[in-house]
């Protein structure tokens, strides 16, 4: 069982109005790791009424100490046992990253089972809500993973390979991300994306990690990525958990 959205959510959140027509276009964001410059990334979010997916590692972070990037840049984590740093993702959903971040097909099945349960539980306890994907570590996953995932009722599992597509797929514990923020084809494929007409849904689905926008000084990168995307009223804006369930809904139609 999926541990998710009712039916009644879906029918009154992704059904646009009355009409009994579901969207055709979707846009969603998946940031990783929990760094202290999400915050920053969601006040431009909610700027533009965007949604993002969140993936967090563990809760009881320094926020005092973290690693540094080539270029010098300390990027340190959200201490999620602080009540303020909880409320900084509302509005938006929060999934996993495991706990210590290793890379999943370098540990042994007893430690990949806690990386990845003992992260959703304790995600879960500190925000009061379900936890329905994760994003792979390095972007490194193997059949355990999934096999974890699947009996456990994850709906999604986000790796790094880029399609350059916004076509649906079929294993959403495998999926693939349309880009990387920092991709040269993003505004190409966001025009392709407005300016199109779908019979069926499609998805735009961009990765990234919001430290990225920082240590290359390109914080309007995605400023003017939202503006070109936000206020059109045959997209749908969700967070990934929306997005997947969109999808779900069109196939039981």
């Amino acid at each position: 069982m999926l541990r998710i959205f009712d039916d009644i959510y879906i029918l009154k959140g992704l059904i646009r109005g009355n009409m009994e027509k579901l969207y055709k276009k979707a846009v969603t964001f998946s940031y990783d790791d929990g760094v202290v410059f999400d915050k920053k990334l969601i006040d431009i979010f909610n700027k533009y009424g965007i949604k993002g997916t969140f993936n967090l590692t563990r809760i009881d972070k320094d926020e005092e100490k973290g690693w540094v990037t080539e270029r010098g840049l300390l990027v340190s984590g959200f201490n999620l046992l602080n009540e303020k740093n909880i409320r900084i993702y509302d509005g938006h959903e929060v999934a996993g990253h495991t706990r210590h971040h290793y890379s999943i097909d370098k540990i042994d099945d007893e430690t990949l089972k806690e990386e990845i349960l003992g992260n959703m539980e304790d995600l879960e306890r500190v925000f009061g809500r379900k936890v329905n994907g994760i994003a792979y570590p390095f972007n490194t996953y193997d059949d355990r993973a999934v096999e974890i995932l699947r009996e456990n009722g994850f709906l999604y599992a986000r790796e790094g390979r880029e399609t350059h597509s916004f076509d649906l797929q079929e294993d959403l514990l495998r999926f693939r991300p349309t880009c990387h923020h920092n991709d040269a084809m993003l505004f190409e494929l966001a025009e392709e994306f407005i300016n199109a007409e779908y019979d069926d849904l499609k998805i735009f689905y961009i990765w990234g990690h919001a430290y990225e926008f920082e240590d290359d000084n390109n914080w309007d990168r995605i400023e003017e990525l939202c503006r070109l995307i936000s206020g059109k009223d045959d997209i749908f804006y969700g967070t990934n958990s929306e997005v997947f369930q969109l999808q779900k809904e069109y196939e039981r139609r």
